[in-house]
């Protein structure tokens, strides 16, 4: 298995035929009613445009569907100095009125069957007891979907992130990939086993509170999401989405940052202005630079 099949393997779409059988998508990425009602799509490649910026190889992947003025394109974002890819979608249409998007995933991609063993990590809490690991096997038949629709607080509820082993994994060995949306708002991830072996993968916004409407001529943009490949186990996962996050994702990428206090802990809700200034008084003591009234 490598990185680059995965990226360039079939957008899968509600409705389209799989090639050599009778059968079509039934768990696509993407979903639309068109104008008239019609609920199926047949993408097909129309061409790829390939580009250098910044340090990164950018693909673009056109495409549009056999039938309807209905079309996307597939970006790919492959970074030189850092084991991530980038990817997302542009979408839009030519239809005489608007269209209904049931599903809008930034990655949805089938990776043929190679074991026997698929396992599925994500992340999940609450306020104050985040992030807590949950590491399920996935049978074939079977779908492990989490998503998340609290807002401000959708990292607590459900990570808009996961790992997908293909066989046994540990911290330093085995195959895993990695998968995270950069978005803030109600996202929807799930892993799907088909019972051939294969594995469906998706991830993208949450559509659960209704369709998005999409007028003629308008280009909607999903948000970006990012995906590693490692043969060296979920350490090297992080290790790479963290090497991503400081050279292309922070603003002063790996810099020094400023030496900085919260009042979080020391004082919690309760404070008087002596307290804050006592705290700032001491951390610019120790060579602290800066101090943030948290709450």
């Amino acid at each position: 298995m490598n990185i680059a099949n995965i990226l360039f393997s079939a957008y899968l779409a509600f409705g389209q035929p799989v090639p050599n059988s009778r059968e079509v998508v039934r768990y696509g990425g993407i979903q639309a009613i068109h104008a008239d009602g019609t609920m199926s799509l047949r993408m097909s490649e129309t061409g790829r445009e390939e580009r250098t910026e910044n340090g990164a190889k950018h693909v673009v992947v056109s495409c549009r569907d056999e039938a309807y003025p209905f079309e996307l394109k597939r970006h790919f974002v492959l970074w030189d100095d850092c084991a991530v890819a980038e990817t997302w979608v542009e979408i839009r249409h030519d239809e005489e009125g608007p269209l209904r998007l049931v599903r809008t995933d930034s990655f949805a991609a089938e990776i043929p069957g190679a074991t026997n063993v698929i396992r599925v990590l994500t992340l999940a809490g609450s306020g104050q007891h985040e992030a807590k690991v949950v590491e399920s096997e996935l049978a074939a038949g079977q779908t492990i979907a989490t998503s998340s629709r609290e807002g401000i607080h959708n990292a607590w509820e459900s990570n808009p992130a996961m790992m997908v082993s293909f066989g046994p994994s540990t911290e330093t060995a085995g195959e895993v990939l990695g998968v995270a949306l950069e978005w803030t708002g109600c996202s929807a991830k799930s892993v799907r086993r088909e019972h051939d072996g294969a594995t469906k993968v998706f991830i993208g916004v949450d559509h659960q509170g209704g369709p998005y409407v999409l007028d003629p001529g308008v280009t909607l943009t999903t948000p970006r999401a990012m995906l590693v490949l490692s043969h060296r186990g979920k350490g090297e996962v992080s290790r790479q989405f963290h090497r991503w996050a400081h050279r292309h994702l922070m603003p002063h990428g790996c810099d020094l940052h400023p030496v900085l206090l919260n009042s979080w802990e020391g004082s919690y809700f309760s404070f008087t202005e002596k307290t804050l200034t006592d705290m700032m008084d001491g951390v610019k003591e120790m060579g602290g630079e800066m101090f943030v009234l948290d709450d």
